[in-house]
């Protein structure tokens, strides 16, 4: 994490994960990290509604997650839970407005003989605007 920046860890749900089943989310104008702010980086995680993290090994795993602001896709993650740093080498953020909001479409699976409560967790880290010498804004593209 770079001089300046915050980090924060914001939970989704619970979901109600069904025993052997999935359970597909989607959440509207979900949490937001920051405003008037660059996000830097970011990490999706699933866990207990108790902190403990929950994976393969527990019955219970991250089949994807997408999130966008508006329209416009900004990260997806599995059970790989892949970080997506944008300020490793230059200053680069997803520029955050005050009104912008993010979205999530969330599916979770399970091997387990037992229904789950699961959250979906995202790390962010973010720098605000007024202390964002030199930042550039990021546009995510997907290709099809």
């Amino acid at each position: 994490m770079k001089p300046g920046a915050r980090r924060v860890e914001i939970p989704y749900g619970p979901f109600m994960l069904p025993a052997n089943g999935m359970k597909s989310e989607f959440v509207t104008r979900a949490k937001m990290p920051c405003s008037n702010c660059y996000i830097t980086a970011m990490q999706a995680n699933i866990k207990y509604t108790d902190g403990r993290e929950a994976n393969i090994d527990t019955g219970a795993w991250l089949h994807h997650m997408v999130s966008s602001m508006g329209i416009k896709p900004i990260f997806a993650s599995g059970n790989e839970r892949t970080p997506l740093v944008l300020d490793n080498d230059m200053k680069y953020g997803l520029d955050v407005g005050p009104t912008d909001r993010i979205s999530m479409m969330i599916d979770l699976m399970s091997a387990s003989s037992e229904n789950k409560n699961l959250l979906l967790t995202m790390t962010y880290d973010y720098v605000p605007k007024m202390g964002a010498v030199a930042y550039k804004p990021v546009f995510m593209v997907s290709r099809v």
